[in-house]
């Protein structure tokens, strides 16, 4: 079977479809909504009626990473595909006003028609290193925004050192020892 979710900063609103059935047959549909926290996640979906399912989902950024993570820990088939991809496979169905159910009707389909590639989660190495470098950018533009300096004097020096740090922490980060 087929879960097509559209995913919300709250909500998970999902639709079922059963393998190899008519998608236009209510029987082989189901809808069902949930929270988006990883208590009612790994409830949700850790039922043995979802062990033989794909799970196919658009990519929200942090408001995906939740499910992606629990998916991932439960060993759970993903599929992501980009909202200019579901959009335009909405559009190719008709499906000119988009809500949460059609949303996910419409990545259920396109889960069973279509062969989309599985998603393969970043390695938890590559994942604290992006968390460090966000976290180090979001510094460099406080700071950039914080001091005022004057025109010509300072600033280049403080972003030089700031860079030699973040090369300092990545190279040891990268070959730190386990």
């Amino acid at each position: 079977q087929i879960c097509g979710i559209d995913v919300s900063k709250d909500t998970l609103d999902y639709c079922v479809l059963k393998a190899q059935a008519n998608p236009q047959s209510k029987k082989a549909q189901s809808y069902e909504s949930l929270k988006n926290e990883l208590p009612e996640i790994a409830s949700e979906f850790s039922d043995a009626g979802f062990d033989h399912t794909l799970f196919v989902l658009e990519s929200t950024g942090n408001y995906s990473s939740k499910l992606l993570h629990q998916l991932g820990k439960m060993e759970r088939p993903v599929c992501v595909v980009s909202p200019y991809q579901s959009n335009s496979y909405m559009s190719a169905l008709g499906m000119t006003n988009k809500n949460d159910k059609q949303a996910a009707y419409a990545l259920s389909m396109m889960g069973q028609q279509m062969s989309l590639r599985l998603y393969k989660a970043p390695s938890e190495e590559m994942q604290k290193r992006k968390q460090m470098l966000s976290t180090l950018k979001a510094l460099e533009k406080q700071a950039q925004s914080a001091w005022k300096f004057p025109k010509g004097c300072g600033f280049r020096d403080f972003v030089t050192e700031l860079l030699s740090w973040k090369l300092y922490l990545l190279f040891n980060f990268r070959f730190a020892p386990e």
